[in-house]
């Protein structure tokens, strides 16, 4: 996947969930930018947004939209910390 397809396709994905802003920021275009030079697989990104739309959906009451990519950031670096015990 070049870099573009790659941007593009992180974009999409985010805007794609429930409560998503309805274009991305700066800072969510540079954050993509920034997943693609740390080798971030796509197929993990999309991983952790599915993983964070389930826990988002299993949280009592109504969620809050997520307005930011960087939302999905702390799901990432959990999958990669699982990824390293994994290895262990």
């Amino acid at each position: 996947m070049s870099r573009r397809e790659y941007l593009v396709a992180v974009i999409r994905l985010f805007l794609a969930q429930s409560g998503a802003p309805a274009r991305a920021s700066r800072d969510d275009w540079a954050l993509a930018q920034a997943l693609y030079a740390r080798g971030v697989d796509f197929d993990r990104f999309s991983h952790a947004i599915r993983l964070a739309a389930l826990r988002r959906l299993s949280r009592v009451g109504t969620p809050t939209p997520v307005r930011s990519l960087a939302y999905y950031c702390q799901v990432l670096d959990h999958l990669a910390d699982q990824r390293l015990v994994e290895q262990a």
